[in-house]
């Protein structure tokens, strides 16, 4: 439409404007013909690296599900857009933040990059548990999927001690070093020993069985939620994560997802569901933009609303 950031800037010096694309704008570096290309959140995970990572070791690269790429690229762009703002108010003065889908996939997956760059190291699918220390993973339970971690020396006693009274084992029989601390120790026959165990003990017992157990001791352990789960957990019930509100398009209450994070002094609430193409045209031209009756019919007789 001719509206270039130079247009914006001379109405507004002090605006800030928030470019997001699938490679970066080439004003900021890169290859022109590349940052022109057109991309979805699949695209950017791929650019990124990130389905090497997801899965294990016979599977193919695998993509991560529900719009994670989309949902980082965006909360990059919030912050970048706030950082902005905040200069601004110093400064007086707006600026372009540039924000690439790859990039922001990549940026969570730093690890991964200066392994390489700086030990040669090129990380690879690691399946459900971790490779360097343990236990850190996902195990099968009698009724579900647990995830359940112990890193470091101090975590790793206090899940020892829960483990052993719980199976009769004596600690001695699997001491940090030598099962858990390293990646030798971990693929070392005690090491797998304590992982052959652990995983059968998990498998007799349930999702529930074993919260209890493992955080008695201040072991981090949780069932893997399902959406079923959620729905009835007192705890996500109470933090208000599931609200109800009027759709402008089915035109009834549906559920939405609550206000994350949360604020002490001014709580943010879900106020309404998705309104109708053009509901909130009328109203941001009248009371916002200052527009008059005569103004607005015009808009409408063109076509514009």
């Amino acid at each position: 439409y001719g509206i270039t950031e130079e247009l914006v800037f001379e109405a507004n010096p002090r605006i800030v404007i928030v470019r997001v694309s699938g490679y970066g704008n080439a004003r900021f570096g890169g290859d022109p013909d590349r940052c022109d290309r057109a991309a979805y959140d699949l695209i950017g995970q791929a650019y990124a690296g990130w389905p090497n990572v997801v899965g294990t070791e016979d599977m193919p690269p695998t993509r991560v599900g529900l719009w994670a790429c989309d949902y980082i690229t965006s909360m990059m762009g919030t912050i970048g857009a706030l950082a902005a703002y905040v200069e601004a108010q110093r400064s007086g003065i707006g600026q372009v933040v540039d924000v690439a889908q790859y990039e922001a996939v990549a940026r969570i997956m730093e690890s991964y990059f200066v392994a390489y760059l700086n030990a040669g190291i090129e990380r690879k699918r690691e399946g459900n548990k971790a490779r360097s220390f343990q236990p850190y993973g996902i195990f099968r339970a009698r009724d579900g999927y647990v995830a359940l971690g112990a890193f470091g020396p101090g975590v790793y006693e206090r899940f020892l001690e829960a483990f052993c009274a719980a199976t009769g084992i004596p600690k001695e029989e699997f001491p940090y070093e030598r099962c858990a601390a390293t990646p030798e120790a971990v693929s070392s026959p005690d090491g797998r020993k304590l992982d052959e165990a652990l995983t059968r003990f998990v498998s007799e017992r349930t999702c529930q069985e074993l919260e209890d157990l493992f955080n008695s001791y201040s072991v981090p352990c949780s069932r893997i939620t399902t959406p079923k789960d959620a729905a009835q957990d007192p705890h996500w019930i109470s933090r208000e994560l599931f609200v109800k509100a009027f759709d402008g398009v089915l035109e009834r209450e549906i559920f939405y997802f609550g206000v994350v994070p949360k604020f002490s002094r001014t709580p943010g609430r879900v106020w309404r569901g998705t309104p109708k193409v053009g509901q909130d045209t009328e109203a941001v031209l009248k009371e916002i933009l200052g527009y008059s009756e005569e103004e607005i019919e015009s808009l409408r007789a063109k076509g514009v609303i």
